[in-house]
């Protein structure tokens, strides 16, 4: 049941920084970044689909490793964008 939880934050977690990076990439549509965010962005919510889907079946462990998977620290603006006006 921890595990699930844990899961969950971090899913949660997850959906806030896209939304962040969209948010970003909305307002800066000129910026040669914004493709390469989206891209990454992309493969890090493919693999917290999979995680959820892995975790829907039962299988934690699975479920665990498909969320390691996702490099959030790589996407998020407020690390790696200058003009990021985040929290």
């Amino acid at each position: 049941m921890q595990r699930t939880r844990w899961v969950t934050v971090e899913v949660g977690r997850s959906l806030d920084t896209a939304i962040d990076v969209l948010r970003w990439c909305k307002a800066h549509k000129d910026d040669r970044l914004v493709t390469t965010r989206l891209q990454q962005l992309q493969m890090a919510i493919g693999a917290a689909a999979l995680a959820l889907d892995y975790e829907m079946d039962g299988q934690q462990d699975k479920s665990m490793a498909a969320l390691e998977q996702a490099d959030w620290s790589e996407i998020h603006p407020r690390d790696n964008i200058s003009g990021w006006r985040g929290h």
